[in-house]
């Protein structure tokens, strides 16, 4: 039964043995003249003890040969076509064990255990609705044991008749109130039926009964992580793995919970146990892709990616994910045939073509970038992002009246969202509107008060308008946001002198100094990275170089800078620096790598 993912495939749960053993007896004791063997000659009867004797010793092959043989003998005898179809059955010929079954229901039309077996070989060989038709049948002639009810049940909810499934559940708990395997049965087949309380109930009544069985702990921990009790979750799982260390799932779903409480690299190593355990699992190559690249190893995530789209080519996602790397890891060609893939294979899902155009924008493919947004609006033509980025891609073409109607257009759809009016503002400032790119920065700053790349480029504007009370107040909340801005430091330094304060600007030189010249610290590198990419997007390419050089100058071997920087020299026309600093990601990302 299956709760969720992955699917939790049931084994063939009967007690052969204990059947087998009372097939036997009937046999030797039956009174019809087809299935006694006191007249036989010594040969058969000694086919028939090896027989029993071998299925008692889990021999099957040696059971079959004898049963084989006895069928020939007495092929009028229901109860040793049943054997023979067992023993096919065990050696998984289910054809050939339905065609036993069949003949020992046809030569004995009362035989309810015949008719079971029949039941569970249809089910075996995938013939579910032929299967479900024979246990009503059996059923209907009399009472049957737990074990029955139970794998009766696992037909039913593979074909989806979930609440007939719970009522032979229960039916097999009220004749083994004391088996733990029913109760987490049973929570399973609630679980799908969306009744999480009841499902919780018979998932802790399971471990009550044996605490140290990892299903019932695997299930009742996926239930949570499903509810949203992440802490509750982690404590079933751990158990679970604990318990049976060679299951994958509880691995699977450790990582999922440690990648969304922000732990990535305890997620990378949850994941790559469960890729160990189920090689074949293509999501579970996909989850460690995503962990990989949230720790920034971008190789590494694109393996993990080329792993699942092995298994799943014609999955989109995996082909928008691993473009995605490639993207990050600055493989921006290759990372456009992926896009590229995923868009012609879900041509409806705008997001790809969304993601695609960002990498040509990587590229300076303007022209690319702007046929992919359009190509994505045609889809999706109330898409705040996609206005938002095809603006973005006609500024960078140099088209400002393209671009600033788009980024009105994100402005109108996209109403809460910041960076449509930020890159509005700094598109205006361009172009010398200064007091209708001021409007648009503080629109973009009541949506996200701390928006220190915003106040920044506020206070860099006021100060060209000659408002320099209110440029030192809007570089100031720049720095109070983020006080490792050297750059809003040094334009702060440059008011202070325009107003005579040399004591002021020496301070915010001196500090602005500092954190260029003496921080080496990995936090300065990426808020001055992030900021860049700010820059970058809005269009400001020597505010964005600035602060690449900045955080390499603050930590010389921060990956993301150097990329970033590689795209943003691309892009303002300085080819031979950025395939320099291309040079140099590639080398970092070996050495992280290695």
């Amino acid at each position: 039964m299956v709760l969720t993912r992955p699917p939790v495939i049931f084994a063939f749960i009967v007690v052969w043995a204990i059947l087998a053993l009372s097939l036997a007896a009937q046999a030797q004791t039956k009174s019809r003249p087809d299935c006694s063997f006191s007249s036989q000659s010594g040969n058969i009867q000694q086919s028939y003890r090896t027989g029993v004797a071998a299925l008692q010793q889990n021999d099957v092959a040696t059971a079959r040969r004898q049963f084989e043989l006895l069928v020939k003998q007495a092929p009028n005898c229901a109860e040793l076509h049943d054997l023979l179809g067992y023993t096919m059955l065990r050696q998984a010929e289910s054809k050939p064990a339905i065609h036993e079954f069949e003949a020992a229901v046809r030569l004995k039309p009362g035989f309810q255990l015949g008719m079971i077996h029949l039941a569970e070989a249809l089910a075996d060989a995938g013939q579910s609705a032929a299967a479900v038709d024979k246990f009503r049948q059996a059923l209907a002639l009399g009472p049957v044991d737990a074990a029955t009810h139970t794998f009766f049940a696992h037909v039913l909810s593979a074909i989806g008749s979930n609440n007939e499934a719970g009522e032979q559940l229960r039916a097999a708990i009220r004749l083994e109130p004391a088996n733990a395997a029913t109760y987490d049965d049973l929570g399973s087949v609630l679980a799908q039926g969306k009744s999480y309380p009841e499902a919780e109930g018979q998932f802790r009544k399971a471990i009550e009964l044996a605490p140290e069985m990892a299903t019932p702990h695997l299930h009742l921990g996926v239930l949570l992580y499903r509810s949203g009790s992440k802490e509750k979750a982690l404590s079933e799982l751990q158990a679970a793995e604990r318990l049976l260390p060679t299951l994958e799932a509880p691995h699977y779903y450790l990582g999922l919970i440690m990648a969304e409480q922000g732990n990535p690299s305890a997620a990378v190593v949850e994941l790559q146990k469960a890729v160990q355990l189920k090689p074949g699992d293509a999501d579970a190559h996909n989850q460690l892709g995503l962990a990989l690249q949230r720790t920034g190893q971008s190789d590494e995530a694109v393996a993990a990616f080329r792993r699942a789209l092995a298994l799943d080519p014609q999955n989109s996602d995996l082909h928008n994910n691993l473009g995605l790397a490639l993207t990050q890891a600055a493989k921006i060609d290759e990372a456009i045939q992926e896009l590229e893939q995923a868009s012609r294979l879900s041509p409806a899902d705008a997001s790809y073509r969304n993601n695609l155009g960002a990498a040509y924008l990587q590229k300076a493919d303007f022209d690319g970038a702007v046929r992919e947004f359009k190509k994505g609006l045609e889809v999706a033509p109330q898409n705040a992002e996609l206005h938002y980025n095809l603006g973005l891609a006609l500024k960078l073409k140099d088209d400002l009246p393209g671009a600033l109607g788009e980024l009105r257009q994100a402005t109108d759809l996209g109403p809460a969202l910041p960076d449509p009016y930020y890159t509005l503002g700094v598109t205006l400032w361009q172009m010398g509107r200064f007091e209708e790119a001021s409007v648009e920065l503080e629109r973009a700053l009541k949506v996200k008060p701390d928006y220190a790349e915003a106040y920044y480029t506020l206070g860099t504007i006021y100060r060209q308008m000659g408002k320099l009370p209110q440029a030192s107040e809007a570089l100031q909340a720049a720095i109070r946001l983020q006080p490792d801005f050297a750059g809003a430091r040094t334009t702060l330094a440059a008011i202070f002198r325009q107003q005579g304060n040399e004591q002021a600007a020496a301070e915010e030189n001196r500090l602005a100094n500092h954190i260029r010249e003496t921080q080496m610290g990995l936090q300065t590198a990426q808020f001055a990275t992030n900021s860049g990419l700010k820059l970058l997007n809005a269009g400001d390419l020597a505010g964005a170089i600035s602060q690449f050089d900045q955080a390499i100058k603050t930590y010389p071997d921060y990956l993301p800078a150097h990329q970033q920087l590689a795209v943003a020299l691309q892009r303002n026309g300085d080819l031979k620096r950025s395939a320099g600093e291309r040079a140099i990601a590639a080398k970092l990302s070996s050495k992280t790598r290695n």
